[in-house]
């Protein structure tokens, strides 16, 4: 049995078996062929994910997620029965579930007394994981059978006492690696750092400011209009940004609070700000409720596209944290607020002008559409 945290991964795994098993030229050679070759209409050949398969020596393998239970598992083969005798985890923790301390708790409970508890002694269980925050699923296991004689724990980070502990590794991948994920990422993925809940992403020296003259032809407004019928403390933030190649100019960013919230109001703020900087649309965030913001500046002839976030705030600055260590993001005096926001975030409530600010790093093709109007 395959565990992941969802079943999509796990079935992914899976198919990646499968095709080992069928191109593999090592295993064949020890194996033979233990699955048959593929028998599909041509639209099923497309998939990518496998739930379960049997081998040609008649060994089955399942996908499961989390919660899936192993309990009633059984495999009847030939006047034969069998259970799990072998479960592999992978990507258990993720970016979604470290950031809820609720579901690490649920996690590790389910793991501890459903998962291993129920499995027959004769079963072997292979976790494989990565670095991802300082409290999660697989680091309290860890240390839960840090010394016991059933467990074997290999903990081998890339380098260790300035020496590349990974064979297959030279100097020069670790530098592109280096150069690709940066710092944080790199240090989970390679190093076996993880990052901590108390430690902000991005630092003070990484912050960047202009002070002399530059046209802004080309600025876009980001908006977090942060309005809904539950929650009337968060602020409604708004960022203009002049986005030139690969570089962002935040010129401007501020909050709206209180009565300036009100939908009516905050349009015609919206609108005075659009025609002072000649923007060229808003990107505002519509989630729920929020959607009369984009109604309401449509009907103030703002040019306007709507976006919803398909992660959250904490994993897509930790994406684009590469932008602040190579001094690509660059903040003007009227900036000081979202600044100290950033360089809190995310261990303050506030951080408002922090999501605005967020979405100027995504999906660049913004920059260049044609917006309807209507």
């Amino acid at each position: 049995m395959v565990y992941s945290y969802d079943k999509r991964k796990s079935t992914s795994r899976l198919y990646d078996i499968v095709v080992q098993l069928q191109t593999n030229k090592k295993l064949i050679n020890d194996f033979w062929q233990l699955f048959p070759e593929w028998r599909q209409s041509e639209d099923e050949s497309q998939k990518r994910s496998i739930p379960d398969f049997i081998t040609k020596n008649w060994v089955k393998v399942k996908a499961s997620s989390i919660w899936e239970s192993p309990r009633w598992e059984m495999y009847l083969a030939k006047d034969w029965s069998f259970r799990p005798d072998l479960i592999l985890l992978d990507d258990i923790d993720v970016e979604k579930s470290v950031q809820n301390i609720d579901i690490i708790d649920k996690n590790y409970s389910w793991i501890k007394s459903e998962l291993f508890w129920w499995v027959s002694q004769d079963c072997k269980i292979i976790f494989l994981w990565n670095i991802i925050k300082s409290d999660w699923v697989t680091l309290r296991l860890e240390k839960d059978f840090l010394n016991s004689e059933e467990w074997i724990i290999r903990r081998q980070a890339l380098i260790d006492n300035w020496n590349i502990t990974w064979n297959r590794f030279t100097e020069e991948d670790i530098e592109k690696r280096k150069a690709l994920l940066w710092t944080i990422s790199f240090n989970q993925n390679y190093l076996l750092i993880p990052y901590s809940w108390w430690d902000s992403i991005i630092k003070r020296h990484q912050i960047k400011w202009f002070n002399e003259f530059l046209n802004f032809d080309f600025i876009i407004i980001w908006i977090d209009p942060a309005i809904s019928e539950n929650n009337r403390s968060d602020s409604f933030a708004i960022s203009m940004c002049w986005i030139l190649w690969d570089s962002y100019y935040f010129i401007e960013c501020l909050e709206l609070k209180w009565e300036d919230k009100d939908p009516f109001k905050a349009t015609n703020i919206v609108l005075w700000l659009y025609n002072k900087y000649k923007a060229r649309y808003v990107i505002i965030e519509t989630i729920a409720f929020q959607q009369v913001m984009s109604k309401l500046f449509k009907q103030a002839w703002i040019a306007t596209k709507e976006v919803k976030p398909h992660k959250d705030k904490i994993s897509r600055l930790l994406e684009h944290q590469y932008l602040f260590e190579q001094w690509k993001v660059n903040f003007s005096d009227k900036c000081s607020n979202l600044v100290e926001q950033l360089l809190m975030f995310p261990n303050d409530k506030h951080d408002d002008m922090v999501d605005s600010m967020i979405f100027c790093f995504t999906k660049r093709k913004w920059w260049f559409m044609i917006v309807d109007m209507n």
